[in-house]
Formats: C-alpha cells, sequence, structure tokens
C-alpha cells in the first residue's frame, strides 16, 4: 500500500523546508560556512595595482602583513602566490569567527602599505577584492 506525502497544512510559510532553488526572500539566505578541517583557496585582486603599485613591487611588505595578522588571528598560511596585480594564498582556519578579523585585516594593511607609498598625484586609492574557493 503506497503512502500519502506529509503536507506542510497549518505550518507558517517561515518554518517550512524550501529547497535552495525555491528561495524568494533575501532573508532566507545564509552565508556558506567556513571549513576548518580543509584549506581555502583565497584570491585577492586589485584593478589599480599596476605599474608602480603593483603587488609584484611589494612583495616583502605583502607577506610581512600576511604572516602578521595570521600570526595573530590563528591562521596557518600554506602558500602565497604574488602575480603583479592578484594574490593567490592557500590557508587554513583554526576558528570560524577569527575569518572576518583576518580578511579585513590583510586587505586593508596592504592596501595601507601599497597605498602610502604612492603618488599624492594620483586621484584613485588602492583597492582590494576578495574571492574565496573551496
Amino acid at each position: 500500500m503506497k503512502r500519502n506525502q506529509t503536507t506542510f497544512h497549518g505550518f507558517p510559510n517561515n518554518e517550512r523546508a524550501v529547497s535552495p532553488g525555491k528561495r524568494t526572500t533575501r532573508a532566507s539566505r545564509k552565508c556558506r560556512p567556513l571549513a576548518t578541517k580543509e584549506a581555502l583557496h583565497l584570491v585577492l585582486s586589485s584593478d589599480h595595482a599596476r605599474g608602480p603599485k603593483s603587488l609584484l613591487k611589494y612583495d616583502h611588505v605583502v607577506r610581512a602583513v600576511i604572516a602578521k595578522l595570521a600570526l595573530r588571528h590563528g591562521v596557518r598560511i600554506y602558500r602565497i602566490v604574488n602575480v603583479r596585480n592578484h594574490l593567490y594564498i592557500t590557508l587554513k582556519l583554526s576558528k570560524q569567527f577569527l575569518w572576518q578579523g583576518f580578511i579585513s585585516g590583510v586587505t586593508g594593511g596592504i592596501a595601507c602599505a601599497v597605498g602610502l607609498k604612492r603618488d599624492e598625484n594620483a586621484r584613485q586609492g588602492f583597492g582590494i577584492r576578495g574571492r574565496l574557493r573551496e
């Protein structure tokens, strides 16, 4: 004998289980949790890091900023690859809640270190965008 599928009549809309493809409101989306057991691949890129403001020119400063913040936030750095206008960083988090402080410190620290050494006539600042891959 075949059983009928249970219905959700009587449940409020906000308590119903919804598949990811049917999310309609912004509030129902959650952030993807960061893995602490696996290494993460982080790509930081900048449109303004060209010519005299290239990240490759300030490689020692960039590595020092990343190493200092990794030690402070308990992040293990496996590899850093500097490719002129973007960085590839392979890292592992010890705790999820340390991520926000680490990533904001790294992007701001690199922008300050490279931005302070630029010429005063430049109108645009030095911004860094990040993208995370697992």
